[in-house]
């Protein structure tokens, strides 16, 4: 069958196929449906990138480099320039090919520069601190990726620190791009959003509204995390003793939120107070006006004088006073 622009063709990939201009009848042949329009996302384009069944390839198959891709404009290739291509590789001589005779294979600036300032960013925060202690990673958002690719092409970037109070989440960064030649293309501030891997205390099991929390409560779990305020714990004994405001399922991360200093001493229960003036120390029984948690400051009444006062609750029915 004659091949036009838009008629497709089976060739075997051979060298003698290579003069063909007939369709294979072969009842069992294995057919690599070619794409019409290729997007390449990295460096090279790998054969993956350009077949519609790439299922029916080897893992190794899926990823023989095909060609360069473009950066600077889309491209067409004709089918017997692929054919060409494809065969360096011995083991893909048994399959057919079903394409139309030019496919386009598109730029991949957007995809390759936009990796390369990324990989470039990770390598300036590893040797600078705080990051350089940390397990990190970076998502560039997508006013930065646009910005990244109106640039074009560029042999460097390099980067400083222009937000000096954020190390975790949206943190600005002046990014400047450079040519072969040394020169400067592009400079804009860059607003990466910057992950840090930490172990987060999260519930073990689901946690009822009101537990006291005990340390066979929790588990510690990595987990990427990208907010400076911390809406999370790593230390165990933050959380130990403390009560649940409202219920926790099992998996999710314990933070302030959801925390209650524990009860010291309900309306009307009696608590010991500690008087302390100089070096002087005295115990006193009182009588709780209104309930507390710990570190609140409650009015108690001295039965004996009928002297009410405020004290600071230490402790399950304890309190201390400085006079």
């Amino acid at each position: 069958m004659k091949i036009t622009m838009w008629s497709k063709k089976f060739t075997t990939i051979t060298t003698a196929l290579l003069c063909l201009m007939t369709i294979s009848t072969q009842l069992y042949a294995k057919v690599l449906n070619i794409k019409n329009v290729v997007a390449p996302k990295k460096e090279h384009v790998v054969l993956k990138d350009i077949v519609e069944n790439y299922q029916i390839l080897t893992e190794e198959q899926q990823n023989y480099v095909v060609m360069t891709s473009p950066t600077h404009r889309d491209i067409n290739i004709s089918l017997d320039e692929l054919i060409g291509k494809l065969q360096q590789y011995k083991d893909l001589h048994s399959f057919e090919v079903n394409s139309i005779n030019n496919i386009r294979v598109k730029k991949v600036k957007s995809y390759l520069y936009l990796q390369r300032t990324k990989d470039q960013l990770i390598k300036h925060l590893k040797s600078n601190a705080p990051w350089s202690d940390w397990e990190i990673d970076v998502i560039i958002a997508p006013n930065d990726e646009l910005l990244i690719a109106q640039t074009g092409a560029f042999n460097k970037v390099t980067f400083s620190n222009y937000d000096m109070e954020n190390y975790v989440g949206n943190v600005a960064f002046t990014a400047s791009f450079y040519d072969e030649e040394n020169d400067m293309i592009n400079q804009f501030t860059l607003t990466p959003k910057i992950l840090k891997r930490e172990k987060v205390c999260v519930a073990k099991t689901q946690l009822e509204r009101n537990t006291l929390i005990k340390e066979s409560d929790l588990k510690m779990v990595p987990t990427w995390v990208g907010n400076q305020k911390k809406s999370y714990i790593t230390d165990k004994n933050l959380i130990i003793g403390k009560e649940l405001a409202k219920k926790v399922s099992s998996g999710s991360i314990i933070n302030n939120s959801v925390l209650l200093n524990p009860m010291c001493v309900k309306k009307n229960q009696m608590l010991w107070v500690e008087l302390n003036k100089g070096t002087l120390k005295i115990k006193l029984m009182v009588k709780a006006l209104e309930g507390g948690r710990l570190g609140d400051t409650i009015r108690v009444k001295n039965s004996s004088s009928q002297k009410v006062f405020n004290v600071e609750l230490t402790g399950s029915k304890q309190a201390v006073v400085s006079l």
